[in-house]
């Protein structure tokens, strides 16, 4: 049957072709196409097509239950279940009635699906183009449909999908079946348009209520701006700018913020920008800006307590080449330390120029890495460092890579110049390292639990000189840890480098589990222990390498347990043989269940006796309250100073349409007063509309 109706459609659309190639003089658009089930002419040459009849002219497409088309007059009207389908929009309606030639009409007890979830029901509709439309007694919304919170009604509506505009006269807001708000003139953009965005809300004992209104401008497709005022009780009004710009292979955003504080009675500031411009696959310039006119102006006006708390900006400019064999760039960095009332004891690098290159042998592989850096600082030392670094390495596998072995060796060699308050002569550093991993595993006969256990061990031997009383622009010595047990050197920066002969000592344990052996693998526990024997015992500057140097290091250990997928457990920590006491310690807990609860508690604590004594405990958590409702939390309490640093605790609401939050936050000692700052957060968010309040 379905065949049959086929090929009888078939055949009623040639014999429609032949009809209407039988009417030349009437100018029938030569791109049409009217196929159905059943089609007939009349004596006046009125064509009429029910059942499955389908119209098709270019890209467009109408189904309806009957078409009658006018040859004379070019215009097609149907009737039941009405369907006009192009690129631009989806429409259904009761009755339409289409201009063939120049693409208007008018359709009854219509609907518009247009892009995403926006959609229009209107009485009766005027088709001026393919993109532009008219409306009467008009319903709007961009909610999805089975979930729609709000919407428009107005009298009359025009629609430009070229502009991506929605304009509406008498217009109603209503919020459910609740009237709201009534407005003369309402402009609803259906995509980036130029305009007023929802006004922003916040208060606190900082900045007291704090009151902002967006305008957002896009005169280009490829780049916009926003421009808001803001205005704060207790310090004044900060205008802020973003300008946005994005391309093919490139990106620009520059951000500005500036303020007459009316409690510094001084002007304060902050620029931001990011730029990236891909030049080819070879070559690529990107940078990075942020400036600030004062150390305490994120603590005054930043938003959240993690940008508060940040200890230094950076503003960096690389210029980067990269080849198969190797790459280069060449950079440069301002820096801020917010810890310090000026930044005359900040060390800037002016300029940087980087080099890696690689030769692959069959006897391994050569390297020759090269760095020259000019610092500077206005109080302290400045000049000039090269360091030179080639070295090679050798990879060998046995027993099918169940044994693998990696030797290194190589020189560095540094030398200084145009040095200010400081002389150092030119140094050069011998050293070797090995470092052999062996992989070992069992898996039980039902084939549901595997542990896998791998011994790493690492020899390390350099001729470092002393070096206590050399110049030091960037290097500081890390305490031992998981990371870096393994790497040999353990100063950061190229100014020192360890005298070493070491053995290091790692033993891996991963322990997996499956119900069934078609499953895939969990890991259920993972532990690691280390330690490192220095056979030297010396250190190359005491002034950075503080602690006392001893035959064994710390012995360090670390655990994770995942008894289930919504539960996991870790725990790190070092242990002082010699004085018998944990340096430091860190315990977390992360709880994640599948209807979305999110805990997650950490504490840690350092041992005076190893470094700077500390001891806090953060806890975040996400609590699902019912469906759509979520609560928020946050605290970090300081268990040395017996201070919460911060905390806050909100409440959501997530409807598919529109959202809630209100959230309450506590942040110790910030700001140029360096007093608590407490405060509400309130924001209101529709979906195609835009947020009222404050992030």
């Amino acid at each position: 049957m379905t065949h049959t109706c086929a090929l009888m459609r078939t055949v009623y659309g040639f014999m429609l072709a032949i009809l209407l190639g039988m009417l030349p003089q009437y100018g029938q658009a030569a791109d049409m196409d009217l196929t159905a089930d059943h089609i007939q002419q009349d004596a006046e040459q009125h064509i009429t097509a029910t059942g499955h009849a389908t119209v098709q002219r270019g890209k467009e497409r109408m189904t309806a239950d009957s078409i009658r088309y006018d040859a004379k007059q070019h215009i097609v009207h149907a009737t039941g279940r009405v369907h006009l389908h192009d690129a631009h929009q989806d429409i259904h309606a009761e009755e339409a009635t289409m201009q063939t030639q120049d693409h208007t009409g008018s359709m009854q007890h219509a609907s518009i699906q247009l892009a995403q979830d926006a959609h229009i029901q209107a009485a009766h509709i005027e088709r001026l183009s393919e993109t532009h439309f008219q409306g009467d007694d008009v319903r709007l919304s961009v909610c999805p449909k089975d979930s729609e919170a709000w919407h428009i009604h107005a009298q009359h509506m025009n629609l430009d999908q070229q502009r991506g505009v929605l304009t509406a006269n008498h217009a109603v807001f209503y919020l459910g079946s609740v009237p709201l708000l009534y407005t003369p003139y309402w402009q609803q953009p259906l995509r980036r348009q130029s305009g007023l965005l929802i006004p922003e809300w916040m208060t606190s004992s900082a900045r007291g209520s704090e009151w902002a209104l967006p305008y957002y401008w896009a005169p280009r497709p490829d780049w916009d701006v926003t421009l808001t005022p803001r205005w704060m009780s207790l310090r004044g009004l900060m205008g802020s700018a973003e300008v946005r710009h994005a391309g093919v292979g490139q990106h620009q955003t520059l951000a500005w913020s500036g303020i007459r504080d009316q409690q510094t009675h001084k002007y304060r500031q902050q620029i931001q920008g990011d730029m990236l411009q891909q030049f080819n696959p070879a070559w690529q310039f990107d940078s990075s800006i942020h400036l600030l006119s004062d150390h305490q102006f994120l603590s005054d006006f930043a938003i959240d307590a993690q940008k508060s708390a940040t200890a230094y900006t950076y503003s960096t400019a690389k210029l980067s080449w990269r080849h198969s064999y190797g790459d280069m760039a060449l950079s440069a960095q301002y820096q801020q330390n917010l810890r310090q009332i000026n930044d005359q004891n900040s060390l800037q690098i002016l300029p940087r120029l980087e080099s890696h290159n690689t030769s692959k042998q069959s006897w391994g592989q050569l390297h020759f890495d090269q760095q020259t850096t000019r610092f500077s600082r206005i109080v302290g030392v400045q000049g000039t460092r090269i360091m030179l670094h080639p070295w090679w390495n050798l990879t060998q596998d046995w027993q099918q890579g169940g044994i693998q072995t990696e030797l290194q060796m190589g020189a560095r060699h540094l030398r200084y110049s145009a040095l200010r308050l400081a002389q150092t002569a030119p140094r050069t550093m011998l050293d070797m390292s090995m470092i052999t991993r062996i992989h070992l595993e069992h898996i039980n006969s039902q084939g549901t639990w595997r542990h896998a256990l791998t011994p790493i061990i690492r020899y390390d031997l350099s001729s470092a000189p002393q070096q206590s009383n050399s110049v030091n622009f960037d290097s500081g010595f890390a305490g031992l840890t998981m990371n870096n047990l393994m790497q040999g050197n353990r100063f950061t920066g190229y100014d020192r480098f360890e005298r070493m002969h070491r053995l290091s000592f790692l033993l891996d344990n991963t322990w997996q589990y499956k119900a069934s052996p078609k499953q895939t693998a969990r890991t259920w526990a993972h532990a690691q222990i280390g330690v490192a024997y220095d056979l030297l015992r010396q250190t190359v500057d005491a002034n950075l390498q503080t602690q006392a140097t001893r035959p064994f290091s710390n012995i360090l250990g670390s655990f994770d347990l995942t008894p289930s997928t919504w539960m996991q457990l870790s725990a790190t920590g070092q242990w002082n043989p010699v004085a018998r006491y944990w340096a430091s310690n860190r315990l977390s807990l992360n709880l994640s269940h599948p209807q979305g609860h999110h805990v997650d508690v950490t504490w840690q604590r350092q041992d005076a006796r190893y470094g700077l004594a500390t001891e806090s405990i953060t806890a975040n958590a996400k609590i699902a309250l019912a469906t759509r409702w979520q609560s928020n939390a946050h605290a970090l309490y300081d268990r040395k100073l017996k201070i919460m640093q911060d905390a806050s605790l909100g409440i959501r609401y997530q409807h598919p349409c529109w959202h809630v939050d209100v959230e309450v936050f506590r942040n110790a000692y910030t700001g140029i007063a360096n007093t608590t700052n407490t405060g509400v957060r309130f924001l209101l968010g529709f979906q195609g509309l835009g947020k009222l309040g404050g992030s």
